[in-house]
């Protein structure tokens, strides 16, 4: 049970970002509908909308749910409270709040969906399809209002609300936090919605131009209140890069300012076409497919804030000092040579782990042994040596893979086979990426599903060979499908949502923050990665000239990295 807490504190922090990202959908939906897809312009788009938001509105009660469900699993089995006790708990009185009012928006989205039945005399009369939509506005200004709901659960389940005193002005600085997100981020994807099915180009030019004024006004309020959110609960400079939830924020920064750029280049598009040049509006579409994308990783990674604590409530002495994080960043050779099975145990347990193989894996077993989120001992060196080997040897494949990939890019056709170092990469980390398991190891291959790390390292592996596979032959000319070249940016998404969440059982908070830096670099440069290729694929020729070195550039840089990955 104590590895099953292990996996629901990982799947907490996954269905958190979910219900967040579909809180986005469902407020930025409604918002869309009410105030940008107006009169006969906006009517296709508003008709297609209401089924992405009555969708999005049930698969936000159903991850409610599923929160709610690991959310008390975890509760009821580290406290030994009652499932009575816990119902009662603000988390879930917020959570099954939230659930209920997501199921009243569906029903009225889908009422509103509706249209109106012709009556008997009518019969021979044609009724334009246009008066259904105003009729169901109605409807839709009441999911509006049921929408505050969802947000007051949210900002309920916030560090503003578990703060013990001063808590107006965090609570309504969060507030105000989620609803610019959803208005701008949740409203993205209906965009692109009323976008493909506007008339003319005149009526896309109509419903752009709205949007991007909702979208400037709402980043205006996202930032001012990101701003003071990040005064609050920062603290000090020193805790930006000093702190786990530092780190985070600044990750999300950077994600935030990627974001920001897309924007920039879409507010321009659409300056033009009110001034009469529409034949950027193509451009425009897929500049926000990419914002949608990013925007959704970084709500993911808003997520991951929640599950560490503010970096304004540690003490000075678990900040890790800039000079911690240059050493620990300094260059160094990497580590190409494993240890043994032996040195990775702690010095208590080796005489044992050499005795037996029943005696040696018991005493694998007993160090493997979790409580959540935490080995019952700190990492030995050994263990420290292999997770810097199979970070060292997997920045060796990556570093190579992308200099094949310039290569490639630069007419040595024969580099176009780099996919191919991925799959080699893949059966790396099946064997080492948790070498105590099965195949070589002696604990089952089935129990690494009930531990996090190990569970994220498995669906690596899978998006990895993936990867390989679909993209080499994309390289090679042999892909079925265009679409096939869309595995890319797909895998990355995946791969940095990953690693946003990625879980590491150690008990020094400072070693925990040296690692994040690590894989928040790469999970930003992962996100670059993915979506400049996108981008390449989906934009006219000129600007896939010049996104077509992106991408390679960011795998050279993540090999860099993990080629220096350090832990000790």
């Amino acid at each position: 049970m104590l590895q099953l807490l292990d996996i629901f504190g990982f799947l907490s922090v996954l269905l958190r970002g979910l219900t967040l990202a579909l809180q986005s959908l469902v407020i930025g939906g409604l918002v869309f509908d009410l105030f940008i897809a107006r009169g006969e312009t906006g009517a296709a788009a508003a008709r297609a909308g209401r089924r992405l938001l009555a969708g999005s509105a049930l698969g936000l009660a159903l991850a409610q749910a599923g929160f709610l469900a690991a959310d008390a699993a975890l509760l009821m089995a580290t406290t030994g409270l009652g499932f009575a006790a816990v119902a009662g708990a603000g988390f879930f009185v917020a959570g099954a709040a939230a659930a209920i009012v997501a199921l009243a928006i569906a029903g009225l989205t889908f009422s509103a969906g509706q249209s109106p039945r012709r009556p008997d005399d009518l019969q021979g009369i044609e009724i334009s399809r246009g008066p259904s939509i105003p009729q169901g506005r109605p409807a839709l200004a009441g999911a509006l209002a049921l929408s505050l709901g969802l947000l007051a659960a949210a900002v309920a389940t916030s560090h503003a609300a578990a703060r013990l005193e001063d808590r107006a002005l965090p609570l309504t600085l969060t507030a105000l936090h989620m609803a610019a997100a959803a208005c701008w981020i949740g409203g993205l994807p209906y965009l692109l919605l009323a976008l493909g099915r506007a008339p003319d180009a005149a009526a896309a030019r109509s419903i752009a131009g709205r949007f991007s004024r909702l979208a400037q006004g709402s980043v205006a309020v996202l930032l001012g209140a990101g701003i003071g959110l990040a005064v609050l609960y920062v603290g000090s400079p020193a805790a930006v890069l000093g702190t786990a939830y530092g780190a985070m924020v600044s990750a999300k920064a950077i994600l935030l300012a990627l974001l920001l750029g897309l924007g920039a280049l879409n507010y321009y598009v659409v300056r033009r076409a009110e001034a009469g040049d529409t034949s950027g509006l193509a451009r425009l579409r897929r500049f926000a497919e990419a914002e949608v994308g990013i925007g959704f990783t970084v709500i993911l990674a808003a997520a991951s804030l929640t599950s560490q604590p503010p970096a304004a409530d540690l003490s000075p002495r678990d900040l890790v000092s800039l000079p911690e994080i240059e050493a620990r960043m300094a260059p160094r050779p990497p580590r190409l040579v494993p240890p043994t099975a032996t040195e990775r145990l702690p010095p208590s347990l080796r005489e044992t782990a050499g005795g037996s193989k029943g005696a040696g894996r018991h005493a694998v077993e007993t160090y493997l042994s979790y409580v959540p989120g935490q080995l019952v001992e700190p990492p030995t060196p050994g263990e420290i040596a292999l997770s810097e080997f199979n970070h060292n040897v997997s920045g060796l494949v990556v570093l190579l893979a992308g200099l094949l990939a310039v290569a490639a890019r630069a007419g040595w056709r024969w580099a176009r086979n780099w996919p191919l170092a991925f799959l080699a990469l893949a059966v790396f980390l099946f064997l080492l990426a948790d070498v105590e398991y099965w195949p070589l190891g002696p604990i089952p291959f089935w129990r690494g599903f009930l531990v996090a790390e190990a569970l994220q390292h498995r669906l690596a592996v899978l998006l990895i060979v993936a990867f390989a596979f679909y993209e080499r032959r994309v390289q090679v000319g042999r892909a079925a499908s265009p679409s096939t070249a869309l595995v890319f940016p797909f895998v990355c998404f995946l791969g940095g949502a990953l690693l946003l969440t990625h879980s590491h059982s150690l008990n020094n908070p400072k070693s925990e923050l040296l690692v994040e830096l690590s894989h928040a670099s790469i999970a930003i440069l992962g996100v670059a990665a993915g979506w400049s290729r996108w981008l390449e694929l989906r934009l006219p020729d000129g600007p896939r000239r010049a996104l077509s070195w992106v991408w390679p550039v960011c795998l050279i840089l993540v090999g860099a990295l993990l080629l220096d990955y350090r832990e000790s």
